[in-house]
């Protein structure tokens, strides 16, 4: 760990919807669970997932 990562303060990050619905990272994580890569598509209210040969999605609201 650099000097500079032990000196920045965790930020929170919002993704939000222009209907003004908001989630966070971790709670994307949370929907998905243990998973390769997620698409997060707003514009859908989707998350794309995959897992190795699996795919799938779940509603974000």
């Amino acid at each position: 760990m650099t000097k500079k990562e032990k000196t920045m303060k965790k930020t929170t990050v919002f993704i939000q919807s222009p209907m003004g619905g908001e989630i966070t990272p971790e709670e994307i994580l949370v929907k998905v669970g243990n998973v390769d890569k997620v698409y997060v598509r707003i514009d859908q209210n989707k998350l794309h997932w995959v897992k190795g040969d699996d795919i799938g999605s779940v509603e974000i609201w």
